[in-house]
């Protein structure tokens, strides 16, 4: 059975508390994937026109959702960073982006912990990996019309 790294780590952090889960998270490991498209399509039943359409409106809303996330951070709202790395995370998930929704877990337990010490590091990784991710998608909805 396929393991959700997300489920993987609540359970990690109900069982071990949060600081044992983050470690476990940074563990050095098998290098996450800034997008697996083939995730996507297997959850749209291979539906090629649906997947489409969900990267683009992930990729017309992210950078908003990113945005509330940096905000969150620079307002040490912990509660506000908490949702919108939850939020966000969960739609990277959902894509197959693998790498920024890890990231956005680690930002997610921060908030959760009340502890933004590494905070700022964090979201300069997010930040870049939101980039890199968004030109991915980019290029694939370029090779889809050609």
């Amino acid at each position: 059975k396929p393991v959700n790294p997300g489920d993987l780590l609540d359970a990690l952090r109900r069982w071990g508390g949060t600081r044992q889960a983050a470690e476990l998270a940074n563990l050095s490991g098998p290098a996450l994937t800034v997008l697996d498209p083939g995730q996507l399509l297997e959850a749209c039943g291979g539906d090629h026109e649906l997947a489409g359409e969900i990267t683009a409106e992930f990729a017309s809303t992210a950078p908003a959702a990113f945005d509330s996330v940096a905000s969150a951070i620079a307002g040490a709202n912990f509660g506000a960073l908490v949702a919108a790395a939850h939020n966000l995370k969960g739609s990277c998930w959902a894509i197959g982006a693998a790498a920024l929704g890890a990231t956005l877990q680690e930002l997610e337990l921060m908030g959760k912990a009340g502890d933004l010490s590494n905070a700022g590091e964090t979201l300069r990784v997010a930040r870049a990996q939101l980039a890199e991710l968004l030109m991915a998608l980019a290029s694939r909805t370029i090779e889809r019309a050609a």
